[in-house]
């Protein structure tokens, strides 16, 4: 036996359908409007259901010297923005004060790593940890640990 297909099912699953598209594009617009920002922008992002106010870096160099040489960070964190998913590490090359890292990918934190400290002599920086990503990531944030945001 067929079953027909009513007018109004046929809408029901063509407002189904369209809303799937519109969720999907909007987690897709999240980090490609990130990586359209300009370089060191601040925003307010959410994670974890927080939100905190973050400088955003997605240019090569920035992302490079990300927070290194400074002194402290005058918002809540900060965002590496990458142009696609990658396997990325990091250090603790020229910090100043110890962070807390949030491996992100698809908006959610995939891996952390707390209390990473500074390096104690910073012109004997060869055998620092480097830090890996637990796979492939689209973005990495950095959170002084002095900030006091927890996130999962």
């Amino acid at each position: 036996m067929k079953k027909k297909i009513t007018i109004k099912n046929f809408f029901l699953l063509l407002i189904i359908t369209s809303l799937l598209v519109w969720l999907f594009l909007l987690i897709k617009r999240n980090n490609t409007s990130l990586i359209n920002l300009p370089d060191h922008s601040v925003i307010k992002y959410q994670i974890a259901g927080k939100t905190i106010k973050v400088e955003v870096v997605n240019k090569a160099d920035s992302i490079s010297r990300g927070l290194g040489g400074r002194e402290n960070l005058n918002v809540d964190g900060m965002l590496f923005v990458f142009p696609s998913p990658v396997t990325t590490s990091f250090w603790m090359k020229d910090m100043l004060f110890p962070i807390d890292l949030y491996w992100i990918a698809n908006e959610q934190i995939v891996g952390v790593e707390k209390n990473m400290l500074p390096p104690n002599d910073l012109n004997s920086q060869e055998t620092m940890k480097v830090y890996y990503s637990p796979g492939m990531v689209d973005m990495v944030l950095e959170i002084p640990t002095n900030k006091d945001i927890l996130l999962p």
